[in-house]
């Protein structure tokens, strides 16, 4: 009679190491990946559970946009300055109420260069001012902060 414990595989095939160590990679992916769709399914649930809840965007209109003060911290890129200039005058705030400020520690070419260039679009009727620090004091923070005293944008 047979026993219920008797191996069923026995002298047919016995499991390698290779084997054992590929199942058990094999389980532990197994079980990441159902970990993971446990919890986007718990996000999803709850999203569907709590919509109702979320309170809609507030219908603000201003009658007059704040003032805006955009600031370019550059030192020594002289092939940036142009596309970071363009970029910042592609925004979406009006003229009237934009300030661009080209704060340049540079100690390269790239100071004639950007204050050539800004030039260029105060010529065009953007607002734009340059200024340049002797010293780097602070590096970009420290020509943030410098540019912060002569900002139109209240903080």
């Amino acid at each position: 009679m047979r026993s219920l414990f008797d191996d069923p595989f026995a002298g047919i095939h016995k499991l390698s190491w290779f084997e054992l160590v590929s199942a058990a990679a094999l389980f532990r992916r197994a079980h990441r990946s159902s970990v993971y769709g446990l919890h986007r399914y718990d996000v999803i649930r709850t999203y569907f559970k709590y919509r109702k809840n979320a309170t809609p965007p507030p219908n603000r209109h201003f009658d007059e946009l704040p003032p805006v003060t955009i600031q370019l911290p550059i030192y020594n890129e002289r092939y940036v300055i142009e596309r970071l200039i363009d970029e910042s005058d592609q925004s979406r705030v009006s003229q009237a109420s934009l300030q661009i400020q080209v704060l340049d520690d540079s100690t390269d070419d790239t100071h004639p260069y950007a204050e050539a260039l800004v030039e260029r679009y105060r010529a065009l009727g953007f607002p734009i001012e340059y200024l340049h620090r002797s010293n780097r004091e602070g590096f970009k923070a420290g020509a943030l902060q410098e540019g912060l005293k002569t900002a139109t944008a209240s903080l």
